[in-house]
């Protein structure tokens, strides 16, 4: 879901509307608002509906805080990522913590992928061993290459 909308937001920042404005003159700087945005939109959904990502905290982590704390803690992390990110003057330094939090966050998405979440509000279940559970472990690779590319110095 998170790269549907990373993909939605980099086509509508491509739109003639948005590539005529000078803060998204560049490539660069599309992507970086592309993932910036996609970063706020995932903090906004951890932070305002935290029972979606409840089920998906591994068992071991559960013991340090509780799972509510570390949702609503990633969400915040988030948060404050996806504007880093579009912060010119911070952006290499914040895309290193997106790296960082995607690399953390890696955890909980191998739980999911090995042992499945039930879901709230009947949205059923991620099932183990499923594509869908599985493809996010490697996505998470993907952003983070995306993360640095918008970050690294020219």
């Amino acid at each position: 879901m998170f790269l549907v909308l990373a993909i939605a937001y980099f086509a509508l920042l491509h739109l003639p509307f948005f590539r005529r404005r000078k803060l998204w003159d560049t490539f660069r700087e599309r992507g970086a608002w592309a993932l910036g945005l996609s970063l706020f939109t995932a903090g906004g959904l951890h932070v305002s509906l935290p029972e979606l990502f409840v089920p998906m905290v591994p068992d071991y982590m559960r013991s340090m805080l509780s799972p509510t704390t570390l949702v609503y803690g990633g969400g915040i992390a988030l948060l404050a990522s996806s504007l880093g990110v579009v912060w010119r003057r911070v952006r290499s330094l914040a895309s290193y913590g997106v790296i960082g939090m995607l690399a953390a966050f890696l955890p909980a998405n191998l739980h999911v992928a090995q042992h499945g979440a039930q879901l709230p509000y009947g949205a059923g279940a991620l099932q183990p061993d499923s594509w869908l559970a599985w493809s996010s472990v490697p996505m998470q690779f993907v952003y983070m290459g995306w993360a640095w590319l918008v970050g690294r110095r020219r």
